[in-house]
């Protein structure tokens, strides 16, 4: 969970002319509907999430999550079933939100807490002194959400092993810098999140639909990465923790900027990453909540992306789009 996969409309309209202009739906914030639509999902995760696995478990309720009962119910045949519930965090009204029997409902929630276990693993090898015990409290939660994802056929031990995966790279990282590349390292986030958007379209038995959906996850998941690593860069350099750009010695010694390569190669990987996004969308196909899902993965992600590598940039620099490899 990383948390950027909100809708455009949260960032401040100063910076739509950041967004790459590439599809019909580039800067373009969701009409009210869509917007019902959306929270519907969002809310009905927080109630599913409480009633599933207990009152704490609403504070897990996240956007990334929220994107993916979207994908999940973009797919359906049926219209999902709306219900009315009071929000005990809200005004004193009742809310629209997604039914929690709903099977992706279920799905979903279980997939926020599976989340969390992994979150809770590598939180606990970076020496986060509250992991451990909250990782205990948590253990029956992450069973009972592994059993739920086992019986509608997903397996969730092979999100264990990307994570297995990433975390050997990084040891590599570590003791050799040059026997790993920063493309390298973003991959284990692509691989995981294209085999997750994969299995909605098993779910929704939609074959056709699983190749674009690989696609889309693995560049989106990318983009989280390089992303992620941008906006923890001062963080993880002040605690002593793993960072992927410094590790592959991208940031400027003594700085948080990057290095005029770093910068020019991580603008084309954004660029590229989203481009891949657009053309597979193209090929998916959808049911309802097009427009809310386009608005996420090719407005607002590449903006969120975009704005925090220009944090990290020096002003001027011109990007040289021969330094880093097709995305693969």
């Amino acid at each position: 969970m990383f948390g950027y996969t909100k809708p455009y409309g949260q960032h401040s309209p100063a910076n739509a002319a950041n967004v790459p202009q590439q599809g019909a739906q580039a800067c373009r914030n969701l009409a009210a509907k869509e917007t019902c639509s959306y929270k519907a999902h969002y809310c009905g995760l927080c109630f599913a999430l409480s009633r599933q696995y207990g009152p704490l478990w609403r504070a897990c309720a996240n956007f990334d999550s929220t994107l993916l009962l979207l994908l999940m119910s973009a797919q359906q045949p049926d219209a999902p079933t709306l219900t009315k519930a009071f929000c005990p965090l809200g005004a004193p009204r009742r809310y629209c939100v997604i039914d929690g029997d709903e099977l992706f409902m279920k799905i979903g929630s279980a997939f926020t807490v599976a989340m969390v276990d992994l979150k809770s693993q590598d939180a606990i090898i970076d020496g986060a002194r509250a992991a451990r015990p909250a990782r205990l409290l948590g253990r029956r939660a992450f069973a009972r959400a592994e059993r739920v994802l086992a019986e509608n056929h997903f397996d969730a031990s092979s999100l264990d092993e990307i994570q297995k995966r990433q975390g050997k790279l990084e040891s590599m990282a570590v003791e050799n810098p040059l026997s790993v590349s920063f493309d390298d390292l973003a991959a284990p986030t692509g691989h995981g999140l294209a085999k997750v958007f994969e299995y909605t379209a098993d779910l929704a038995g939609l074959r056709p639909n699983a190749e674009p959906l690989r696609r889309i996850g693995n560049a989106a998941g990318k983009i989280i990465y390089a992303a992620d690593c941008l906006e923890d860069l001062e963080t993880d350099l002040a605690r002593g923790r793993f960072n992927g750009l410094a590790a592959c010695s991208m940031v400027v010694p003594g700085t948080l900027i990057l290095t005029g390569e770093a910068s020019a190669g991580l603008k084309y990987l954004l660029d590229r990453c989203r481009a891949e996004i657009a053309y597979a969308l193209r090929e998916l196909e959808t049911v309802r909540y097009r427009a809310i899902i386009e608005n996420i993965l090719l407005t607002s992600l590449p903006l969120r992306a975009s704005e925090v590598l220009a944090s990290r940039t020096e002003s001027g620099h011109e990007p040289n789009h021969h330094k880093v490899d097709d995305i693969g």
